[in-house]
């Protein structure tokens, strides 16, 4: 998939399920770990590795684990600052999840992820094995696309539109949403941050991309990997800050 949060999708099933033993946070976050290395400066080359069957019980419960950990900080905090509507739908579990639990639900999400990519990358199992995958077919651009990148950008959309789709579905609480002044500046900073790493990260590629394609993937790299640096800053900046004014008795995120 092109868009990495739309791999979340794949695990939707196992939502509600196995909650008890295998928290969702993880499951997500296992869902776009192999994708990590590309929004992290300096280390995209580890890309490679987190795509293989390998890394997936190994490196890539690694990569996952910090970033569950991070959101397990950052979860209360980027809830407040996010809009009325996620707010109203977004549930922070109360209980402590089990160390192995995670560690599984890590896995399981990072095996999703690696499953679905050798079926639509070039160079995968799908490319290599598989004639409709392999064969070229008219596109959008007036170009023709092989079969595993139309694989690859209609999972993605319909990955999204899952996503958006479940939220949506998800009963509101009635509850007022608490104002935090912080909050208005999320989605100005978030958008900003994502253009300038966009431009940022186009320039710093220069001469090596070739194609419409590999321009809009280097945008889109670059202006996620912003905005999500953007985003944790402001929660960690809203974290410290809440922690310090009013301890915090709200339910660690799962």
């Amino acid at each position: 998939m092109p868009f990495t949060p739309s791999h979340v999708a794949a695990i939707l099933p196992l939502r509600g399920r196995m909650s008890g033993a295998l928290p969702f946070a993880a499951l997500a976050i296992g869902s776009m770990s192999p994708d990590l290395p590309y929004y992290l400066p300096g280390v995209r080359g580890l890309s490679a590795l987190t795509h293989t069957a390998w890394a997936v019980p190994s490196l890539d419960v690694v990569l996952g684990l910090v970033a569950w950990l991070l959101w397990r900080w950052l979860a209360p905090a980027l809830k407040e600052l996010a809009p009325v509507a996620i707010q109203q739908r977004w549930r922070l579990p109360s209980e402590r999840p089990r160390w192995w639990g995670v560690l599984l639900a890590l896995a399981i999400g990072a095996a999703t992820h690696v499953l679905l990519d050798e079926f639509t990358h070039v160079g995968r199992f799908g490319a290599t094995h598989l004639a409709v995958l392999a064969a070229s077919y008219p596109s959008p651009l007036g170009s023709s696309w092989e079969g595993y990148r139309w694989a690859q950008y209609l999972l993605g959309a319909i990955g999204l539109g899952i996503l958006a789709w479940v939220g949506w579905r998800t009963p509101a609480d009635s509850v007022a949403a608490q104002p935090v002044p912080l909050a208005r500046w999320l989605g100005w900073v978030a958008g900003i941050s994502g253009l300038i790493g966009a431009g940022v990260s186009l320039a710093l590629a220069g001469g090596r991309l070739v194609g419409l394609n590999a321009w809009l993937v280097q945008a889109l790299v670059g202006g996620i990997g912003a905005s999500g640096a953007a985003i944790a800053i402001m929660a960690a900046v809203h974290t410290v800050r809440r922690n310090r004014d009013t301890p915090s008795t709200a339910g660690q995120p799962g």
